[in-house]
């Protein structure tokens, strides 16, 4: 059987015939490389890959990523199912009995484009979401710091201008951040249905979205790491210029950098948490396991809810009171609590379930 290819320019690729052994995803690599004339340095090139990443998907020592196994399809003229699966022809859905459809048609079916697609949707926007949090976090050093030059230094601002300055950076800080964040959210939204929705994904998919999981297992241990050393840290400029008994500037200049650290912070745990949570949802596990999408307790909406009232109460202490250099305090208090309602709320659920 004759498959035209998907791309372009691309040859037409023979899918061995029916009686053939089965096969696994190196040998039809290999007999589809020879099949298109091609050697192992020119598939390596039209991959970008190496020729020695090659050499070993087809010695079975390593397996491509899902955007490989994409490209290769495309390449090849094949299915995505037929590179994954363990046969040596193509299944026409037609021919599976009854049940298997049944059963697939329970829970949607995420394949590996879709895969890939919310991958690479959550890859493109991790680094701008942290830098929206940073944005937030460092919203008020502005304000905090001008506030201090007006109070404690002279010739200087008045404490009105040096209000008005703080308050207008501050919220064009949150602004900058909120049309990074409503950006972010126009390329991940087609993905909603992954937290909320029972899913199947499709032959191989798992086995691959685990694999990219390990392989990124060490650089995000070292982010874990990097970001409780920074969390440690935050207070100490603040606990320093206390107990020191330094200048009322050296005091702020304390906040501020206790502030700026906690924004690295949550930089670090952004750039770790995002792609983690992309590959929990993807194998439903960790917050998105089946059992929580089912959840009599709607655990997201109280969640949602709680951060925005914690937004909510730290805007009005800030703003009302006008006392930045000790507001801050309620996102590590608010952090913890989360952490104990949804441990809470997590046991309930899984009684009720019960």
């Amino acid at each position: 059987m004759i498959i035209s290819s998907a791309a372009g320019g691309c040859r037409t690729a023979e899918i061995p015939p029916r009686g053939e052994a089965h096969m696994i995803l190196a040998d039809k690599i290999i007999s589809l490389r020879k099949k298109n004339g091609w050697s192992q340095e020119e598939l390596a090139e039209q991959l970008g890959v190496s020729r020695q990443a090659v050499s070993k998907w087809e010695g079975a020592q390593s397996t491509p990523d899902l955007e490989r196994v994409l490209r290769m399809s495309h390449l090849f003229g094949v299915s995505t199912d037929y590179l994954l699966k363990d046969e040596a022809e193509e299944i026409d859905p037609a021919a599976q009995p009854a049940g298997e459809l049944r059963e697939e048609s329970a829970a949607r079916t995420v394949t590996l484009e879709e895969a890939s697609a919310f991958l690479k949707a959550k890859e493109a926007t991790v680094g701008r979401i942290a830098l929206g949090t940073l944005l937030c976090t460092l919203a008020p050093v502005p304000l905090i710091l001008l506030a201090g030059l007006s109070t404690f230094t002279e010739p200087g601002l008045t404490s009105e201008e040096a209000s008005l300055i703080g308050l207008v950076l501050l919220f064009l800080f949150v602004g900058l951040a909120l049309v990074i964040f409503f950006s972010c959210r126009k390329h991940t939204a087609p993905f909603d249905y992954l937290e909320t929705e029972v899913i199947d994904t499709a032959y191989g998919v798992s086995g691959l979205v685990r694999q990219e999981k390990q392989r990124s297992e060490t650089a995000h241990m070292r982010l874990a790491v990097w970001a409780t050393l920074t969390a440690l840290l935050s207070p100490l400029p603040l606990l320093a210029s206390a107990l020191l008994e330094t200048s009322p500037m050296m005091n702020i200049a304390g906040v501020c950098m206790s502030i700026l650290l906690g924004g690295l912070c949550a930089v670090l745990f952004i750039l770790r948490g995002v792609p983690r949570a992309a590959w929990d949802k993807l194998l439903e596990e960790g917050d998105y396991t089946r059992a929580r999408k089912t959840s009599p307790i709607p655990l997201r909406a109280i969640s949602t809810a709680f951060w925005l009232v914690t937004t909510a109460v730290y805007l009005a202490w800030s703003l009302t009171a006008n006392d930045w250099e000790h507001s801050w305090i309620v996102w590590p208090v608010a952090g913890v609590l989360y952490a104990g309602l949804s441990a809470i709320l997590s046991s309930i659920a899984g009684r009720r379930l019960s």
